[in-house]
């Protein structure tokens, strides 16, 4: 049990150096977020727009 704790916090230790390195800037996340949020509403747009034309063929 020790040594699976200690592989952990070796691995999360260097992952933390790695996220710190690597700062990125708060135009840079905001960007990543627009565009996933984005993307994710189209997604959804059409899945819901799908749903309503299926809906519809079937009812006819």
């Amino acid at each position: 049990m020790l040594c699976k704790t200690a592989r952990s916090a070796d691995a999360t230790r260097s992952l933390g150096n790695f996220h710190f390195a690597r700062r990125t800037s708060d135009v840079q996340n905001v960007a990543f977020l627009a565009g996933y949020l984005a993307i994710w509403t189209a997604f959804a747009l059409l899945a819901f727009a799908g749903d309503t034309l299926l809906h519809q063929v079937v009812k006819e």
